[in-house]
């Protein structure tokens, strides 16, 4: 997952650096010198700053501006596989804590079985 995230962050800066670093970052609201396409340093930061859907429809608007409206096909689709990816993250979790969940359940009821089998067989002494 990781590694899908990292190609995904790399190869939508590579498209943004392609068709935004020409934006004039003094008529956007959001877009600044921390916040830019012009290198691919401040665009990865851009990018992940997207991805966190920190203040990304600024960031969009700034572009729409500039760029008109097939622009937001770029947004939505990075949007849109950027929760898919998270989203998988988030499954992967829950699914990996009720795995280990259950197997501690499973060595509970092992246990149990070993604790009455040596109950019985102490009872049998006394």
């Amino acid at each position: 997952m990781c590694m899908m995230s990292f190609l995904m962050m790399f190869v939508f800066s590579i498209m943004g650096m392609r068709m935004f670093h020409d934006i004039d970052l003094e008529q956007c609201d959001m877009l600044d010198k921390d916040r830019n396409f012009t290198d691919f340093y401040t665009t990865i930061v851009t990018m992940w700053t997207m991805a966190t859907l920190d203040g990304w429809n600024a960031i969009m608007h700034d572009t729409l501006k500039h760029k008109g409206m097939w622009v937001s096909i770029y947004w939505i689709i990075f949007v849109y596989i950027n929760a898919q990816i998270f989203m998988n993250i988030a499954v992967a979790v829950i699914f990996e804590k009720m795995e280990s969940k259950s197997k501690l359940e499973f060595l509970d009821r092992e246990e149990k079985v070993f604790f009455n089998i040596y109950r019985e067989a102490m009872e049998s002494f006394v």
